[in-house]
């Protein structure tokens, strides 16, 4: 079979591989949940088609739930500058490097554009 005629009898795959010549996954999972709880998976079915270089099916396989990895992704957040700022910080900080004020004196006026 070629990954046409696949398709043609299984449908779009839910996901797909591009390494070596590439793959084709039909995955099924069932949930349970109780309540307002989290519902949790009792039950994975994936059907993995391998195909050769050329387009044909090369082997087919089948996984379930005992098959399955738990991967723990990282939760680490970057720290976005400014978010240690206070409010009146982050106000007089910009108006400190607003181009307004760029080209007066130190110590003439009372500091306002446009004031003597």
């Amino acid at each position: 079979m070629t990954k046409d005629q696949v398709t043609l009898a299984f449908g779009s795959p839910d996901t797909t591989s591009t390494v070596g010549g590439g793959s084709f996954y039909y995955i099924s999972t069932t949930q349970k949940s109780y309540a307002f709880f989290k519902p949790w998976e009792i039950d994975r079915k994936v059907v993995a088609v391998y195909f050769d270089h050329r387009g044909f099916v090369q082997q087919v396989e089948q996984y379930g739930l005992k098959d399955g990895v738990v991967i723990r992704y990282s939760k680490d957040e970057t720290p976005a500058h400014g978010t240690d700022l206070g409010v009146l910080d982050q106000i007089f900080g910009n108006i400190s490097q607003r181009s307004m004020f760029k080209g007066q004196k130190p110590g003439a006026g009372s500091g306002i554009p446009g004031t003597p």
